[in-house]
């Protein structure tokens, strides 16, 4: 019988901690072989190009990360400093020192980054899109919280279960740090507390669920934007 050929895995990140906590996760599956860590672009660099591995985890705000380009990894940016269209199948990720907001036209959502104040000590911050979507995405929304350090997120969770979207919340076994969402389910705010590898399915189901009921979107059932560019 040949044996299954397992997902090669490099892991690049400036923390120790979470280099260690994810080679011990991942170690867990058997179809994966964690072939090698990396704590600086540079080592991950020439490991990627000595190791050739099939999959590479990396911070999104990482150091010099951009250097690692050219190797393994080409880095998409948007320009979304005005308000942009949300498309449709599409993941976008805050760029870091920009907070991100979700907002209603009257036609269509739309995406906004600007650059207020830190929360949290962070910017971007979970709190600013979760408010902003309780505020115009109101029941269309569905969120989840992941693992991660401190209560970002949580307060502004609560504010979306009360303007009405399904709320998610990652389990304890599954997470690597369970600051953000075990405030979430401090507050009672978590319709559903899943293992990482059930979130997916959970937000698919919410989303096609709002679908299959008829939900739709008209301008008399969300705010208008205060103004049409930026602050």
């Amino acid at each position: 019988m040949t044996p299954t050929k397992k997902n090669r895995v490099l892991i690049a990140g400036d923390s120790a901690l979470v280099r260690r906590a994810l080679s011990h996760a991942l170690a867990e599956n058997p179809e994966i072989e964690v072939v090698g860590t990396a704590g600086s672009p540079y080592k991950a660099r020439n490991k990627i190009l000595g190791l050739n591995p099939d999959v590479l985890t990396l911070d999104i705000e990482m150091p010099l990360a951009s250097r690692i380009k050219g190797a393994a990894l080409a880095r998409l940016n948007l320009d979304l400093s005005r308000f942009a269209p949300a498309p449709l199948g599409i993941t976008l990720v805050a760029p870091g020192d920009f907070h991100m907001n979700a907002v209603w036209n009257g036609i269509g959502y739309q995406v906004l980054l600007n650059h207020p104040p830190l929360q949290h000590y962070a910017r971007p911050a979970v709190d600013v899109l979760f408010d902003s979507a309780a505020s115009y995405a109101q029941p269309n929304a569905v969120a989840a919280l992941l693992t991660g350090m401190g209560t970002n997120g949580a307060l502004g969770m609560q504010g979306l279960k009360t303007a009405g979207p399904r709320t998610i919340a990652h389990d304890e076994s599954s997470s690597v740090v369970y600051g953000i969402p075990r405030a979430s389910i401090k507050l009672g705010v978590a319709d559903q507390i899943l293992p990482l590898c059930g979130v997916p399915a959970a937000l698919i189901c919410a989303v096609s669920t709002r679908r299959g009921n008829g939900a739709q979107l008209t301008s008399s059932s969300h705010p208008a934007p205060a103004q049409n560019t930026p602050p």
